[in-house]
């Protein structure tokens, strides 16, 4: 057990997962539906994600690899062409999507230029604070760079995607979890992701602060959408999971043939 304890891997696992699902599962356990200060604070469990991060980091590393980790969290000088796949390409993916649905199955309507005011609205500015930046120094802050020094890059991914999924069990139980299939393309869905998001951080020299936004820009998509398609008639369900699915792969696809042999390597790419 105490040599366990010196095992930076165990800490991460133990914080990552441990004090989300605590959190979460008290949110279930208490009834804690209505909107209240105590489930709020139950929710930001979550970035506890991100502490576990620092805490493996200061484990293995001590304080020189806290501070790499949050060097890297500022790191913005990186290739233009990063910026543009991590500004542009989460709604690529979902505004693809549902053009798909929309032309086989329903009504695109009319397609307006996407309201980029939406990132200053409230709802967005506060989804930064929970995945992106509650998540992101763990999963590719710490986790992803750990496992790359002993697998390539395509298998961390897959890796990382899948328990990337699993952790948000607790908080998603009576919805995305509800189901088998839910459970399948969520899981999946995030699993192609990570390899996007690892194929990121290989080419901007680990940056952590370029899968915050990309995180971020993916949770927000949505909102976009709603703005560049606001006659859209079709089921939106489908759309997502088309664009989670079916778009996504074909960009993963894409990223493994063009980046194949950085992917198949191990370590970080400057």
């Amino acid at each position: 057990m105490k040599n366990n304890l010196k095992n930076p891997m165990v800490w991460f696992f133990l914080v990552a997962f441990g004090l989300p699902w605590l959190g979460w599962s008290s949110i279930r356990v208490f009834g804690l539906d209505e909107p209240s200060t105590l489930r709020t604070a139950l929710f930001y469990t979550g970035d506890f994600c991100s502490v576990a991060g620092l805490v493996a980091m200061y484990v293995q590393s001590g304080k020189a690899g806290v501070i790499d980790l949050l060097k890297r969290c500022f790191r913005v000088n990186v290739s233009p062409l990063w910026w543009l796949i991590v500004l542009v390409l989460p709604f690529t993916i979902s505004f693809t999507g549902y053009l798909v649905v929309g032309a086989l199955g329903g009504e695109i309507g009319t397609i307006n230029f996407p309201d980029l005011s939406v990132y200053l609205a409230m709802p967005a500015l506060m989804a930064i604070t929970t995945g992106p930046l509650g998540e992101e120094l763990g999963w590719r802050g710490y986790l992803t760079p750990k496992l790359l020094e002993t697998q390539n890059a395509i298998i961390v991914s897959l890796i990382v995607g899948f328990l990337w999924g699993i952790w948000h069990l607790p908080l998603y139980l009576t919805s995305v979890f509800s189901s088998v299939a839910g459970s399948i393309e969520f899981i999946i869905g995030l699993m192609l992701t990570s390899v996007i998001m690892t194929a990121i951080l290989l080419h901007t020299r680990g940056s952590v602060l370029l899968a915050v936004i990309y995180h971020w820009m993916m949770n927000t998509s949505g909102s976009l959408i709603n703005s560049a398609l606001p006659e859209f008639v079709a089921d939106k369900q489908t759309a997502y999971m088309v664009s989670d699915l079916g778009v996504q792969a074909v960009f993963v696809l894409i990223f493994i043939m063009v980046l194949g042999k950085d992917l198949a390597g191990k370590g970080r790419r400057e």
